[in-house]
């Protein structure tokens, strides 16, 4: 079950266009393609395929309902660098 949602389009369109849209697009179209960022702890590359950036993903947000009882509306702080963990939980 994928607890991932957006917010709904205040166009006059019916997509969303949100990171996580965005991302899970990527994902099926791009589903091997890497995404790549440099490591600040010691400079060396880190590479990922969009899929695994997803389930990633997923399985972060998975863990702020099921384990942390995050709910909808709640507000979770962040402090971290430009980096590949960042962008997952962003």
């Amino acid at each position: 079950m994928s607890v991932l949602k957006g917010f709904p389009s205040t166009m006059m369109d019916d997509y969303q266009l949100n990171v996580i849209k965005v991302l899970e697009r990527a994902a099926k179209l791009y589903a091997r393609k890497e995404v790549v960022s440099r490591r600040i702890s010691d400079g060396g590359i880190f590479r990922y395929t969009y899929k695994d950036a997803w389930e990633r993903v997923q399985k972060a947000a998975n863990f702020l309902v099921e384990e942390l009882e995050v709910k909808p509306g709640d507000r979770v702080g962040v402090i971290g660098w430009n980096t590949h963990r960042f962008f997952e939980l962003y």
